[in-house]
């Protein structure tokens, strides 16, 4: 360790690379769930360099009464 009682300190400002602007569309909402189409460029849950600029985030934001638990599968629709 540091000589003499001292102590090492380390800092890091870290800037979340941007997601599109687009918004995230509601697909199907009733009272127990909520299925929503994302951006492809938005993370769904904090990770990696991202951990405000995500889907959890942003619903976490707009959602008053609930409270979001997580994520339940996903559902990939094939191109025609």
């Amino acid at each position: 360790g540091p000589p003499h009682g001292d102590v090492v300190c380390h800092q890091t400002h870290r800037h979340e690379p941007p997601v599109a602007s687009h918004p995230i569309e509601t697909v199907f909402e009733s009272e127990d769930i909520l299925v929503v189409n994302k951006p492809a460029s938005w993370p769904v849950h904090p990770s990696g360099p991202y951990n405000v600029n995500t889907v959890l985030s942003a619903l976490e934001e707009t959602l008053t009464e609930a409270k979001v638990l997580g994520i339940s599968g996903r559902t990939y629709k094939r191109s025609p």
